[in-house]
């Protein structure tokens, strides 16, 4: 019988995968394994599916950034076939290049971003974002920095973010949530990712974001942030 938590988790475990894409592919294999046989029962179906992920993923803003997205996008894709299978195999195919696409995002973010990080910067991020690790990472081949990472409690992702940038040779250092205040007036500016963006154009991210933009403002120093969507 299909799981979609069990499809889920066995997408994110590459690490390639951010969760709202994991989201997505994980709906298109439910699609896969649906026996619906009409839009209306399609889309109940997904929600269905959407609604048991979230209930049981760690990373609901993100799990919900990306069935919201796809659920949408099947609601409205234009469904005058006679055939419905080959309806739903055309969504499936829609959903895996959208995935496909969205990767190749990430290193556009980090080529764009890279004119931010000058010789000798010291930058403050915070918690684990895969676009800004891509963003470090391309940086650090040919511009020398350090970064400041917050612990990013209670899940700690901040050190997964350290010990990824000294094991590629960047100088890291771990602070306390609490600190932030403290080494703001020691770095040039902050760089962060993003979990979701919202329809008026603000950033939902780890715990402490909201703080650290709020530090940053007051200091007078930059506050970037990497958005996949």
């Amino acid at each position: 019988m299909f799981s979609i938590y069990d499809a889920f988790q066995r997408i994110i475990a590459d690490e390639e995968i951010s969760t709202p894409l994991a989201a997505i592919l994980a709906l298109t294999e439910l699609i896969e394994n649906s026996d619906a046989g009409t839009m209306f029962e399609l889309v109940k179906a997904l929600n269905d599916g959407a609604e048991a992920l979230k209930k049981q993923a760690s990373n609901t803003i993100s799990v919900n950034a990306g069935c919201e997205l796809f659920i949408a996008f099947v609601t409205l894709f234009p469904h005058d076939s006679d055939n419905f299978t080959d309806l739903k195999k055309e969504l499936i195919r829609q959903g895996q290049n959208y995935a496909a696409e969205a990767l190749t995002y990430r290193k556009k973010i980090a080529e764009l971003a890279f004119g931010f990080i000058k010789d000798g910067s010291v930058i403050l991020t915070h918690s684990y974002s895969r676009v800004v690790m891509q963003t470090l990472l391309l940086a650090h081949k040919r511009k020398r920095f350090s970064v400041f990472v917050t612990e990013a409690r209670p899940r700690g992702l901040g050190i997964k973010t350290a010990e990824a940038l000294t094991a590629a040779g960047v100088p890291s250092t771990v602070i306390l949530d609490s600190a932030v205040a403290y080494v703001m007036d020691k770095v040039d500016f902050v760089l962060v990712g993003s979990e979701a963006v919202v329809e008026s154009g603000g950033l939902v991210n780890a715990v402490g974001s909201n703080q650290i933009a709020i530090i940053a403002r007051a200091a007078n120093k930059p506050f970037y942030a990497l958005a996949e969507r």
